[in-house]
């Protein structure tokens, strides 16, 4: 019985680490958003590479979008089960999707 209570620990802790991790990615997204979008701005860029800086924040964009909705959903959609010592565990039993590629 104790296993299961370890193993559904390390589960938790590997869900709460794929949690940080798309934080860290989405916040060094924003900051590429950032640099691409004051590049745009700047006055000494030649037409053909404000065209590509836009295509890429276009990726970029989207690529926040899927994560921020990644994040919302992980902690929305899980449902909660109070264990016998009281405390509150969520169980995640949920996929990672990167649907609408293409």
């Amino acid at each position: 019985m104790t296993q299961n209570r370890e193993g559904g620990e390390k589960r938790g802790e590997k869900d709460t680490h794929m949690v940080q991790i798309v934080r860290e990615l989405k916040q060094t997204v924003d900051e590429w958003l950032k640099s691409i979008n004051e590049e745009i701005e700047s006055e000494d860029v030649t037409r053909f590479k404000v065209r590509f800086l836009e295509i890429l924040r276009s990726i970029l964009e989207w690529v926040r979008d899927r994560l921020e909705s990644w994040l919302e959903s992980s902690g929305e959609d899980l449902p909660e089960k109070i264990d016998k010592g009281g405390s509150i565990q969520q169980i995640h039993q949920r996929q990672i999707s990167f649907s609408g590629i293409g």
